[in-house]
């Protein structure tokens, strides 16, 4: 993991998006197993993406 930098909107946004997504799957009824698939499948994504565009950033 490299060095990085803090920025405070981006993790407001994310903390929003996972609030939706977990209100949203509540509102639905979905089981708490599935909840948590789909929660931590979004960190996945959102650290996937974030290193690849540092890599392509860093080229």
């Amino acid at each position: 993991i490299r060095r990085g930098q803090a920025n405070i909107l981006g993790t407001i946004v994310g903390v929003l998006i996972l609030g939706i997504i977990n209100n949203g799957l509540n509102l639905v009824g979905a089981p708490f197993f599935l909840q948590t698939i789909v929660k931590g499948s979004v960190l996945i994504l959102a650290v996937s993406l974030a290193v690849r565009r540092e890599e392509i950033r860093f080229f």
